[in-house]
């Protein structure tokens, strides 16, 4: 079979699926290079960075992590989760000005008022732009953060809470961690006619597409459209911020897979511009038409006008 052959009983090219695993092999022996060794003492310190800026040493996210397991079975599941939203709209724990809700807004989705985020946060961080994510499913949508480097729930929560409060000793605690959590578990994507089977005959060419043509569901497959996985996709650098960072971005992406990123979900996807890692695509069709070039993941499709647009409509359907 030639790398442009298509294997039977599949609609991808063998070339595209062949990468998409080789990647997929890669993030997973690759996971352990999430973590930085930072020697000190004669001795190395496992330290685990977050995306909100700052770190956190390995031991000590385990113990936290321990703690949590104990206090989520010891308190009252509604308590927990009624702790934990009042942690994530609490403005007065987390750095000044800000909360977890005023990036990743309550009901799930993203504040379209944010924009992105410019990076460096922290003294020898990357520099360039990151795109907050939005919650929809959260729990059923791990890894975590664009790189992929926490692998449950409660290690982002920690992470985050750790590095993100004020009061960082004080307040990544076991309870904290565990309110956050239950809360984060709570977000469900919304409704939609999509999953109510009520699509009108553009959008469901527009599936066809998205499942045949298109190979959209190679890497944006299941009820969340995300493998969990990282892949490189060849996303450009976004340039729009150079000037304010002091020169071009130059984020490296996941540890595991250099360039990679972790795939997105698709839930209420027509709310969550601008699109991508660094949000360097301003619209759903500027996404379409990146992949239908995009010979790193088996283009140029060559899709026509209508189906780039029947795409797009049922996109906007998830």
């Amino acid at each position: 079979m030639s790398e442009h052959e298509t294997d039977p009983g599949s609609r991808m090219p063998a070339r595209r699926r062949l990468g998409i695993a080789v990647l997929a092999i890669a993030a997973i022996v690759g996971a352990a290079l999430a973590l930085t060794l930072v020697a000190g003492g004669g001795s190395s310190e496992a330290i685990v960075r977050d995306p909100h800026g700052g770190s956190i040493a390995k031991s000590e996210l385990d113990r936290i992590l321990l703690a949590t397991e104990r206090a989520t079975v010891a308190l009252p599941r509604a308590e927990l989760e009624a702790r934990g939203e009042k942690l994530f709209d609490s403005s007065a724990m987390a750095k000044p000005g800000e909360s977890c809700a005023s990036c990743h807004v309550i009901g799930g989705g993203v504040n379209a008022t944010l924009g992105v985020i410019t990076h460096p946060r922290e003294p020898g961080d990357f520099r360039g732009l990151r795109d907050a994510p939005s919650l929809w499913d959260v729990a059923l949508t791990a890894p975590y953060n664009w790189v992929g480097g926490n692998h449950t729930l409660e290690a982002q929560a920690a992470t985050a809470i750790t590095t993100h409060f004020k009061n960082e000793a004080g307040d990544a605690t076991a309870e904290n961690v565990a309110a956050l959590v239950a809360f984060l578990r709570t977000i469900r994507a919304p409704v939609t006619r999509h999953d109510q089977g009520r699509l009108t005959a553009q959008e469901l060419a527009g599936e066809e597409v998205f499942v045949g043509k298109g190979g959209c569901i190679a890497c944006h497959g299941g009820p969340q459209f995300t493998d969990n996985q990282i892949h490189d996709t060849d996303v450009p650098q976004n340039t729009s911020a150079d000037a304010e960072l002091g020169g071009p971005a130059n984020d490296p992406g996941s540890p595991a897979v250099p360039q990679g990123f972790n795939t997105p979900h698709l839930r209420d996807v027509r709310n969550t511009a601008p699109y991508m890692h660094n949000g360097v695509l301003d619209t759903l069709e500027a996404v379409v038409d990146f992949y239908d070039q995009n010979a790193i993941t088996g283009g140029p499709l060559r899709l026509t006008a209508d189906e780039k647009a029947a795409l797009v409509a049922y996109l906007e359907t998830l």
